[in-house]
């Protein structure tokens, strides 16, 4: 699978304008992101939504039956009787928004994709990046150090 398009990070508390009515809620906020800074973890923040999937160079279709009947046989992605080709099976990225197909002897089912898996995102976070490396090799800091920061940048 490839993608292609715009990806952002979305929810990062904005801390140009500390409004003193707001600078609980926005010390919660900035806690919130250190910690998951320092998790590693950062996908709640990521905003994939105009990303463009594509299936990439090759496709990787592979049919599964657990029973078919007598003389039917699944070969790849073809479909036999005894020894005769019927049909071919393929696939769309469409998901939900297309139909299924069937021309020139070949099925073609739109498929989406709704748990990916490995997603790896690589964002330049300047000097939080540096903080986190600082995280995760210090054994000194306090396991609280998000909410302290935070505490002390938003007072």
């Amino acid at each position: 699978m490839e993608s292609r398009g715009p990806v952002s990070v979305d929810g990062i508390p904005d801390l140009s304008e500390c409004d003193p009515d707001f600078s609980d809620a926005l010390r919660d906020e900035l806690t919130k992101l250190l910690q998951v800074i320092s998790s590693g973890n950062i996908r709640e923040y990521i905003n994939d939504d105009e990303l463009i999937r594509d299936d990439g160079c090759g496709r990787s279709c592979h049919l599964e039956v657990e029973k078919l009947p007598e003389g039917l046989s699944i070969s790849g992605t073809s479909l036999y009787n005894e020894d005769d080709h019927i049909l071919d099976f393929d696939y769309s990225l469409d998901g939900d928004s297309a139909p299924i197909e069937f021309a020139d002897g070949s099925v073609t089912v739109p498929v989406e994709f709704i748990d990916e898996d490995n997603h790896e995102y690589e964002i330049s976070m300047g000097e939080l990046g540096a903080l986190k490396s600082l995280a995760q090799k210090a054994d000194c800091l306090p396991s609280d150090w998000p909410a302290r920061l935070a505490a002390l940048l938003i007072p």
